[in-house]
């Protein structure tokens, strides 16, 4: 019999982080029978939450071991069990999985690909007011929202597309910085700021899902794509664990109502490191780095 431990909340994984006895005895002592799955919520938390779940339902069935899974819309929660050595496998976004890397030896085991098996994603402007902001360069004098400066697609890759315009979003805009992307779209849909940067993935799903009108929240600029977000785990890890598990990662069946990862695609590909120089690259040249974990 295979089961799922109930999620625990980033109040309890930054307690297990920490290593407090307060939080409960035996908290950071590791289980050989129990996989400890570290998941970025990026959309809707009680959606994210429930999602994978049942991605680690078919991977405790899969790897026929229990799968203890904690979620959490803080980049910097996961990518800290990963460093404390409380998460063995996670699924992380591209800049967190770089980042981290710097600090703890991470491996790459799988990513999100679409149906020609190409992985990534794109980072969206998006706006409600179409006719006065069609680009980076034209969101001086707005509102703007931007995520987390760990977000690869709500971040980094808008910070350079702003640089290359030569705006500076906290001098040329009023700038709202943080919120998750699917907080974002809505924000634009609500009037509540004039233009977004977001994850190509959460926009399409809410216009999907009917929580915007692509005809009023409007795609006005792409990216180049960005190298899919990994499920990644600590090298230290054993070999013939890490191969299992990306082996039932490689397995994993997603369908349109529980899509698989950050992406939320249907299958997963290989990946290797390399993959993310790119993003290594931007990272170097923003001037980013592991301590921009800890907004």
């Amino acid at each position: 019999m295979h089961w799922t431990r109930p999620v625990v909340t980033i109040v309890a994984l930054l307690c297990v982080v920490a290593g407090l006895t307060a939080c409960g005895a035996g908290a950071g002592s590791p289980d050989t029978d129990t996989l400890r799955l570290g998941a970025i919520a990026t959309g809707s938390a009680p959606e994210e939450k429930e999602r994978y779940e049942a991605i680690a339902d078919q991977l405790s069935e899969s790897l026929d071991m229990e799968i203890e899974l904690i979620t959490s819309t803080e980049y910097f929660a996961i990518a800290e069990g990963l460093r404390g050595g409380k998460v063995d496998v996670a699924f992380l976004n591209s800049l967190g999985y770089v980042l981290t890397d710097t600090k703890v030896d991470l491996k790459p085991l799988a990513v999100g690909v679409d149906e020609a098996d190409e992985p990534g994603y794109f980072s969206y402007l998006i706006t409600s007011k179409p006719d006065e902001i069609r680009g980076p360069a034209d969101v001086k004098g707005h509102s703007l929202a931007m995520a987390s400066r760990l977000s690869t697609s709500g971040y980094l890759y808008p910070t350079k597309a702003l640089e290359n315009a030569g705006i500076d979003p906290e001098e040329d805009a009023t700038l709202s910085s943080g919120g998750n992307h699917a907080a974002n779209i809505l924000a634009v849909g609500s009037g509540q700021v004039d233009a977004a940067f977001v994850d190509s993935v959460e926009y399409e799903s809410a216009v999907k899902n009917g929580k915007v009108d692509p005809e009023k929240v409007v795609k006005v600029w792409e990216s180049d794509r960005i190298t899919g977000s990994p499920v990644v785990a600590r090298s230290e890890l054993d070999a013939e664990l890490l191969d299992r598990v990306r082996k039932a990662l490689l397995d994993l069946k997603g369908t349109e109502d529980v899509p698989l990862g950050v992406e939320k695609t249907l299958k997963m590909g290989p990946v290797k490191p390399e993959d993310f120089d790119p993003i290594r690259k931007l990272a170097t040249e923003i001037g980013l780095s592991v301590e921009d974990m800890k907004e």
